[in-house]
Order: C-alpha cells, then structure tokens, then sequence
C-alpha cells in the first residue's frame, strides 16, 4: 500500500534513499569551506593538464565520482578533486614566491649559463 504524500514529499528509490542517506549524514561545513563544483575544463585548467587528460582519468575510473549533473556534464566538488589529486600526485605544489615576483614584474632576467658555470665545478 503507498504512502500518502503530501504535495511537498518526494518518494525516493533505494538508491537515491542510500545516496540522499550519505549525503545527510555528513558533518556541515562553514561557509568557509563551503563546496566549490568543478567541471572538467575546469579541473584541467586548476592541474595544468589539457582537458582531454581529465577526460581519459574519468574514462579509466582514476578519478572520484562526479557528485552532480549540470546541464548534462559531470561536476564535482573542487575539495574532492583536490584531495584526490594531492593523494596521487597530480596537483602540483605551487611555488608562491615565483607566483608573486611575476605578479610584481620582477622576474629574474640573468643568464643561466653563466648562473650554472659560477655554481657547478667543471672535472
């Protein structure tokens, strides 16, 4: 015999009970680390990879499951992927100091070759 609904109910199936199930038992986050959805294009810009290469990692199952469906397309949560990337080895440490002397236009413009024969003893 079906339940009675009222008009703001939605009756679940076993999998979406067990995924909506999850998804509440999860602690709450702050809106500091408030969930950042990611596309692929998205994902290969943040990894410095071409999107094909996040393509070709989903197709292989490397990569964690999307969490949404937006407009047809896989999304996922940019900590996910960033936690999976770091276990992996595909996220790149970034080097701050270099980021901010090009952000300030001080880049260094000497010359390697005279930097490495100063540097390295020849034999």
């Amino acid at each position: 015999m079906a339940c009675p609904r009222t008009p703001n109910q939605v009756l679940l199936d076993d999998h979406q009970a067990e995924r909506y199930g999850r998804l509440m038992s999860r602690p709450r986050s702050s809106p500091a680390s408030a969930v950042i959805p990611v596309g692929a294009a998205e994902i290969a810009e943040r990894l410095g990879v071409k999107p094909q290469t996040v393509h070709m990692w989903r197709h292989r199952e490397l990569m964690p499951e999307p969490r949404w469906t937006v407009s047809g397309q896989p999304a996922w949560s940019w900590q996910d992927i960033e936690a999976w990337a770091r276990r992996t080895g595909r996220l790149r440490e970034r080097n701050l100091h270099a980021e901010l002397l090009a952000l300030a236009g001080i880049g260094w413009d000497g010359n390697l070759d005279e930097m490495r024969s100063s540097r390295v003893g020849r034999k």
